[in-house]
């Protein structure tokens, strides 16, 4: 039972997202995984109908959303993001990039263990210049803050800066790095469309059998 309904899930997802059959698979297999659903239909319907409409609302298509969240899910899940904020730094980036789906993905990923790399004394010291501190004191222990709360401080200070600031490069420089400095630009810049797109998120219950 659980089976044949996975598969009219799969089924939705390629209707909703017009996305080919190993895509649908393999991004729901993957979500499936990544957040430890065990196959409840229910929670990755959820998940679709908020990704779904998040791509209704912007500038991007399921097929990215649904790369790029196989690509990402696994290490935004394990370091602490949610589902729907997964789904937004997808949809801002790309929506200002226009970079494909696994490559916001990968993007996405390597960004997020940046943002928890304290072996990096560059990366270290560019969050702390930034007010934006990888850890916090809790009870007198130190511990790591999650990438969320890390971004929501950087932006603050990145959009502050003058464009020839120093600072404003540094930081894409040493926890954007070589490759990925232009996504985390347009994070950085793009932080209300990424809590616009939350919300997006939080209102797209059905849409995809709607769509369908």
């Amino acid at each position: 039972e659980q089976a044949e309904r996975m598969a009219e899930l799969s089924i939705l997802a390629q209707a909703a997202g017009d996305l080919d059959r190993d895509m649908a698979n393999s991004y729901l297999l993957a979500s499936n995984a990544a957040y430890n659903y065990q196959g409840n239909v229910e929670k990755l319907n959820a998940l679709l109908d908020g990704q779904n409409m998040i791509t209704n609302r912007n500038s991007v298509s399921m097929a990215d959303m649904a790369e790029a969240t196989s690509k990402a899910a696994s290490m935004a899940s394990e370091l602490g993001v949610q589902e729907d904020q997964l789904s937004a730094m997808i949809g801002t980036i790309e929506a200002r990039t226009k970079s494909g789906g696994s490559e916001t993905g990968t993007g996405i990923k390597s960004l997020l263990i940046n943002l928890q790399n304290t072996n990096s004394d560059k990366i270290v010291k560019t969050l702390d210049a930034a007010d934006a501190s990888m850890t916090e004191f809790v009870d007198g222990t130190e511990r790591l803050r999650s990438p969320i709360e890390i971004l929501e401080d950087l932006q603050k200070t990145f959009n502050q800066l003058d464009e020839d600031d120093p600072l404003r490069s540094e930081i894409l420089t040493n926890i954007g790095q070589k490759y990925h400095a232009n996504q985390l630009s347009a994070l950085l810049t793009g932080w209300d469309d990424y809590k616009k797109m939350l919300q997006d998120y939080a209102e797209g219950t059905g849409s995809a059998a709607v769509e369908a």
